[in-house]
């Protein structure tokens, strides 16, 4: 699951450098997971709902993204996506164990991890106002409040003591 976890964050760090360099194709085309996300090279406008499905009918996800942010938290990166869907049908993975996410932007999986019983959980991204407030929207929006208590959102900057 570290291997997962690795490889879409790679993948995160490639597609963004790509972008920077205005590269307009996709980085690799794979997979789903190498795909660009949706709206990636939109220009700015008012951002729409992200949605994530979960598998087996669990139900569906839904995040509100803050506007269009410089540090590129308000894209639903499809490494998430990968994340959640993989703690989805591999719930024992993160069952009744403590769960930190590095750059969480929306925090789905976060979340799914939360909803399959991981506790606590820590979501965190940049120390910025409006990206630890947009992860809190989406852990309130989308947990149920039982669950809610276990769940934190907290800014940090790599490279500082936490």
């Amino acid at each position: 699951s570290l291997h997962i976890l690795v490889l879409c964050f790679l993948h995160d760090i490639a597609s963004a450098a790509s972008l920077s360099k205005g590269n307009e194709e996709p980085v690799d085309a794979i997979a789903d997971l190498f795909q660009d996300p949706t709206n990636f090279y939109e220009e700015e406008s008012k951002p729409l709902p992200e949605h994530y499905s979960r598998p087996n009918s669990l139900g569906q996800i839904i995040f509100f993204p803050p506007k269009r942010h410089s540090l590129w938290g308000h894209i639903l990166w499809n490494s998430g996506r990968c994340l959640a869907r993989f703690f989805d049908e591999n719930p024992q993975v993160v069952r009744g164990r403590s769960v930190l996410e590095l750059g969480a932007g929306f925090g789905l999986p976060s979340i799914v991890a939360a909803l399959v019983g991981a506790m606590p959980v820590v979501v965190t991204d940049y120390p910025d106002t409006e990206l630890i407030g947009g992860i809190t929207a989406n852990l309130n929006a989308n947990l149920p409040e039982r669950i809610r208590g276990h769940v934190f959102a907290h800014g940090y900057k790599w490279g500082d003591d936490p």
